[in-house]
């Protein structure tokens, strides 16, 4: 989850409220430890519902133009009265594929063949050249 840069009193009171909710921070920093993560060092934290690990969350700042432009230009999908904003697929896929793991390229496969028919392959062109990468051995044409 990308947030804009909050204050270390706003994300003390953001860690208390997760706990008091049941959530917990799987990092093993005290709450100014984790603030310091996405604040200073451009980690992310990352946070579960206690007495689980999996599924959870990873909590970052944003800090450069890509999560910028990830944050600003999401896209919406409701849950019911819920609304979630996920980043441009265009932008994951370049992403995944510039990580460069095993995992990261066949998550970039996996988004790919999953939204084929609404991507912007000229948004992901751009993307690509930013990020320095090529989808073409992994079957993602652009």
């Amino acid at each position: 989850m990308l947030i804009p840069q909050i204050t270390e009193t706003a994300f003390l009171e953001m860690h208390e409220n997760l706990s008091k909710a049941g959530y917990y921070f799987l990092n093993p920093e005290d709450a100014a430890g984790l603030y310091d993560m996405p604040a200073n060092d451009k980690l992310g934290v990352r946070i579960a519902e206690n007495d689980s690990i999996i599924p959870n969350m990873e909590l970052k700042f944003v800090k450069d133009d890509f999560d910028n432009f990830s944050f600003n230009s999401g896209r919406e999908v409701v849950f019911g009265e819920n609304r979630l904003y996920f980043p441009p697929l265009e932008i994951q896929i370049s992403y995944k594929l510039r990580l460069g793991s095993e995992k990261d390229i066949e998550d970039a496969i996996y988004l790919h063949e999953m939204a084929k028919g609404p991507l912007d392959s000229e948004l992901m062109k751009k993307f690509f050249k930013k990020l320095g990468v090529r989808g073409n051995r992994y079957g993602i044409q652009v």
